[in-house]
């Protein structure tokens, strides 16, 4: 059995409690890793982005600015407020790094919205086309039976043209026959008068 230093159940309790406490502190610094992040190590890489400088320009300025202040503090000998101040020029790198993957949302969902504009454009062209080819396709399917249907009469061009035509007279022309010359006026052919 473990004979604990103090006696009693207050005793137990107490290293209980810093057993967790010790145990804790172990576990946030490996769920953290050795180093954790600091405005100092998130900064020179939002300064670096160009891209996105009008977005964060602020924040970063912030940033830095919590960051001379820490400094100050620090040497003034304060050291609990300068890890205050540490902590926010922190909050303002990592506002300055959520801007900028804002900006990167906003830019994809822009560019998706415009293709989904544009297809939505081509889809209407699409189907205006598909329309007009069915309504085409309809024309020539008509167009397709009414020529069956005149194909099933007789196929004979001169029994066609024979019930068409007038029938022919029989006999040479007449000589004196009256011709038209223009409207209203006949003369016989040969009278010259």
């Amino acid at each position: 059995m473990i004979r604990l230093p103090c006696a009693g159940w207050r005793g137990a309790a107490a290293a209980c409690v810093g057993l967790v406490a010790v145990a804790s502190l172990l576990i946030t610094g490996r769920a953290r890793g050795d180093d954790p992040p600091n405005a100092q190590s998130l900064l020179p890489s939002l300064e670096a982005d160009t891209a996105h400088r009008a977005v964060t320009a602020d924040a970063i300025r912030a940033s830095r600015d919590a960051l001379e202040r820490a400094t100050r503090l620090r040497t003034a000998g304060d050291e609990a407020h300068a890890r205050l101040a540490e902590g926010l020029a922190l909050e303002w790198a990592e506002t300055a790094r959520d801007l900028a993957r804002a900006a990167d949302a906003e830019k994809r969902e822009h560019e998706i919205e415009v293709a989904a504009i544009d297809a939505g454009a081509r889809v209407e062209r699409e189907r205006a086309l598909l329309e007009a080819a069915i309504a085409r396709a309809g024309r020539l399917a008509t167009e397709l039976q009414a020529a069956q249907q005149g194909s099933a009469k007789p196929r004979d061009r001169t029994a066609i043209e024979s019930r068409k035509a007038p029938p022919a007279k029989s006999g040479p022309m007449d000589a004196d026959a009256p011709t038209t010359t223009g409207p209203g006026t006949s003369r016989p052919k040969g009278n010259a008068r």
